[in-house]
């Protein structure tokens, strides 16, 4: 397999886990809590799925995704008991959650595994291996923040699109977002497909990987002026230009 087939594998295997967490998320967010009134079993699914797909795209990449799996998995079912569990001291659910202390414990109990899963599984690594303790704790922050940037970049590009297309009267995006999956799904996909950009660079903080991201807007941004500027001519420029907020938008497509 060349590298370049590898590069794009494991790009499309995060994006495809990260659109799977989204719709995950959208299940257990807008579909299952009208299923089921079993309020505990919709905590314990949510965390299984929160700490599966979260470990599973933060350790995929340093490793195969055939290890980064079985590990993402098992720390899922252990949250998920953790989660069902500690919610028994209290009489419902919501008022475990007010607390926002399993929120906390759910965040800690994620990030704390995530350096000693990469280090312990890596080939001549170690569960007290410190240098690459560090390094895995480092390249995962680096490349959360790098892929948590894509994707406001990417929502910001979507939103200038919406309010372009929209000159011209054209809701083609706004229909699209208003599925009730496709925002979840798409950010899944986006954030995944930004964690795998991030992997291949092994600089800490380069501008060729923010240079990287970027690049993969250039062919959204590029369509949709297009359309704006095919469908110009049909609509007229009356009204167009002359205000602030026309303007502004054009300028920032720009």
């Amino acid at each position: 397999m060349s590298m370049l087939t590898e590069i794009f594998r494991v790009r499309g295997m995060l994006a495809l886990a990260g659109a799977l967490a989204g719709l995950s998320l959208w299940l257990l967010a807008e579909v299952l809590p009208d299923v089921t009134e079993n309020d505990r079993l919709v905590l314990a699914l949510s965390a299984f799925c929160v700490g599966t797909f979260t470990i599973f795209l933060a350790i995929t990449g340093p490793l195969p995704s055939r290890k980064a799996a079985p590990a993402a998995a098992v720390i899922g079912l252990v949250l998920a008991v953790l989660a069902y569990t500690a919610s028994l001291r209290f009489d419902a659910v919501q008022p475990f959650i007010e607390t926002l202390h399993p929120i906390f414990a759910l965040a800690l109990c994620i990030a704390l595994p995530i350096p000693f899963l990469v280090a312990g599984l890596s080939p001549g690594g170690g569960w007290l291996d410190y240098p690459k303790l560090f390094d895995a704790a480092w390249n995962t922050v680096v490349r959360t923040i790098a892929s948590l940037r894509f994707l406001g970049a990417v929502w910001g590009v979507i939103a200038l699109s919406v309010a372009l297309l929209g000159l011209v009267g054209i809701e083609i995006i706004e229909d699209l977002l208003d599925i009730e999956p496709v925002p979840y799904l798409l950010s899944g996909l986006v954030l995944g497909l930004g964690i795998g950009v991030a992997d291949e660079l092994t600089e800490y903080v380069s501008p060729k990987l923010i240079l990287r991201l970027l690049r993969l807007l250039v062919p959204v941004v590029l369509v949709g002026t297009l359309i704006f500027l095919v469908t110009l001519p049909f609509r007229g420029v009356s009204g167009l230009f002359g205000t602030l907020s026309v303007a502004a938008t054009l300028i920032a497509m720009a």
